[in-house]
């Protein structure tokens, strides 16, 4: 009777053990899948904060570089039709000029002369750059600052240049090979360079 009572006690025993670890199990697998829910769905809310962060970027950046493109495009018309079309002979006639005044010093081969003809050329050369900063360089402002700053530096540039090889003592510039490497040559290379940057505006750079 004894023997009966405690195997019955053991197999209630048992059966309430296994029940409780079945709970728990389940308890615990459902705490996981909750916490696995959680995770999930922050994650999805992360994923989606960054996608609509991306997504405005990338529309602002396009709108943004869109609308510089159509200023940049804007500019380069006004450029091309309200300065160049109308001006550019000023920037030609002022390199002609240029030259015909700076050619007089090599057709003067007598020294005491020289001196007086390079006072004359340095006086030329003033009243050239000047008309061509007044006539043409000041309008580029209107257009656009880096242009204009830009043609107007290699103007100076150049002037100072040529103000520089007149008054070089050591430099004798009614000799045909000093005449061409310290005038001609630097008035046709700031020419070309002013020419490409005029042309080059407007175009895309890729940025």
């Amino acid at each position: 009777m004894d023997s009966l009572l405690t195997s019955t006690c053991d197999i209630a025993f048992t059966k309430l053990l296994n029940d409780t670890l079945t709970v728990d199990i389940v308890q615990n697998g459902n705490m996981e899948s909750s916490c696995l829910d959680v995770v999930y769905k922050i994650a999805m809310i992360i994923v989606g904060i960054v996608n609509l962060c991306f997504a405005f970027y990338i529309f602002f950046f396009q709108n943004r570089k869109e609308k510089q493109h159509i200023r940049l495009q804007d500019r380069k018309y006004m450029l091309e039709n309200f300065i160049l079309k109308f001006k550019l002979e000023c920037f030609y006639d002022s390199f002609k000029q240029l030259l015909k005044e700076s050619s007089s010093l090599i057709d003067d081969t007598n020294k005491n002369n020289l001196e007086n003809t390079k006072k004359d050329v340095e006086s030329k050369y003033q009243e050239i750059f000047s008309n061509l900063r007044i006539y043409f360089i000041e309008s580029l402002s209107a257009i656009d600052n880096n242009l204009y700053m830009s043609i107007l530096s290699d103007a100076d540039a150049l002037q100072g240049k040529l103000s520089e090889a007149l008054f070089d003592d050591g430099v004798i510039l009614n000799k045909k090979a000093k005449y061409e490497e310290l005038i001609q040559n630097p008035i046709f290379l700031y020419q070309g360079k002013m020419l490409k940057t005029l042309c080059d505006f407007g175009k895309d750079s890729g940025k």
